[in-house]
């Protein structure tokens, strides 16, 4: 698959997560005790996801680490930096500065892959019936890596199991023109890199759907594992780019083990 499409597929890969991340966005019902601060540091086996540029099909060690403060602020690699401005006991609304990660230029084919970025981003999620959390955030790349707007939205819910807390997500994501035709399109100059391709532009619209399971199994206080599985299907324009039928496939599947030590400050 062509390194050009790495960046979308890691800012797809929200939902690894370890669960404290995530409730930092998402009202999920509280299970612990509030906690002042939290930073969690680890690491593990990931396969279909590969911050460092590493091909995402094989399986590679990945770093994880995150913070949060009062619930309000929180960092970490995927979500970037955010910040609760509204935060209910069911409802979470703010912003973030979320990271696009690059990735390396396709030595076989010359492809350039786009440069690492970062979208500023406005975000809203509710929880409802039966404890299902509904919403999604729209956000807009301010590093020039596409100068386009991304939205994303989801359906997720959270339960406490024997084995420990599972969260579960369906999800899809879209773009501006800008958008997928940086991720998606094929330029002059891929053409001239790899003369049988024909230059491509896709247009606004759907480019993502997937679903996506975790599982949070503590280990004591100060340990937690996590391992999730995640579908994914690229639709509509972006899956008639010749990068696609080049390169890539329709359906990705992505999977692995985190494990994390938590420092927690009451």
């Amino acid at each position: 698959m062509s390194t050009k499409l790495l960046p979308a597929l890691l800012a797809a890969a929200a939902f690894i997560l370890p669960a404290s991340a995530l409730a930092q966005a998402l009202p999920y019902k509280d299970i612990e005790a509030p906690s002042t601060w939290e930073v969690d540091v680890g690491g593990g086996p990931v396969y279909g996801f590969s911050p460092g540029g590493k091909d995402p099909h094989k399986t590679n060690f990945t770093l994880w680490g995150s913070a949060t403060w009062k619930d309000k602020v929180y960092a970490n690699g995927l979500d970037g930096l955010g910040y609760n401005v509204v935060k209910q006991d069911d409802l979470r609304a703010g912003v973030q500065l979320r990271p696009r990660w690059g990735g390396p230029d396709d030595s076989s084919s010359g492809i350039e892959s786009p440069d690492t970025g970062a979208d500023l981003a406005l975000y809203a999620y509710k929880r409802t019936w039966k404890d299902w959390v509904v919403g999604g955030r729209v956000g807009h790349d301010v590093t020039g890596v596409s100068d386009g707007w991304d939205v994303w939205g989801s359906v997720s819910r959270q339960d406490v199991t024997p084995v420990g807390l599972l969260q579960s997500m369906l999800y899809a994501r879209g773009g501006d023109k800008k958008t997928n035709r940086t991720f998606y399109g094929v330029s002059a100059k891929d053409v001239a890199a790899v003369p049988s391709l024909m230059q491509y532009e896709p247009k606004a619209g759907l480019n993502q759907v997937g679903l996506a399971f975790l599982m949070m199994t503590p280990i004591g206080d100060k340990y937690a594992v996590g391992t999730f599985a995640n579908y994914e299907r690229i639709l509509g324009e972006a899956a008639d780019s010749p990068l696609i039928e080049r390169f890539g496939q329709q359906d990705e599947y992505r999977g692995g083990l985190i494990v994390v030590r938590r420092f927690i400050g009451r």
